[in-house]
């Protein structure tokens, strides 16, 4: 099953402004929600980070089998050859278009609002 992020968020806001009362709890629901988000964003920019760098590893290999081709080293048959096994795993097109995937944004519920403000900042925050 799939929901988008914004969905989630207001239900998961909806269900805290409707059942639980505890601005504490509510407080540090919001914390640990951002700090598992900026988690993941973390990871995520990680991936990207290794996927550049094969990237160039492959675009350093295929210009030293093209320099060999230029130079009669080896045949257009071997550069092929070589060129396939290069391509990263679901296609050479599949690694740049998760390069260009930016992290999402991290998303903030700002839980130490919520005890200054009681159950009216609550109600705002859960829109």
């Amino acid at each position: 099953m799939n929901i988008r992020r914004d969905a989630l968020e207001a239900r998961v806001l909806n269900s805290l402004r409707t059942r639980l009362v505890d601005p504490d709890l509510f407080a540090e629901f919001c914390d640990a929600y951002t700090r598992e988000t900026s988690r993941l964003r973390m990871e995520s920019g990680a991936g990207i980070d290794k996927a550049e760098a094969e990237l160039k590893r492959i675009s350093r290999e295929e210009e030293k089998l093209m320099d060999l081709y230029m130079r009669d080293a080896i045949s257009i048959e071997a550069v092929k050859e070589r060129g396939d096994k290069l391509r990263p795993q679901g296609g050479a097109a599949g690694l740049p278009r998760h390069v260009r995937r930016a992290p999402a944004p991290a998303a903030s519920v700002d839980g130490a609002a919520i005890p200054r403000t009681g159950a009216a900042a609550l109600r705002d925050a859960a829109g």
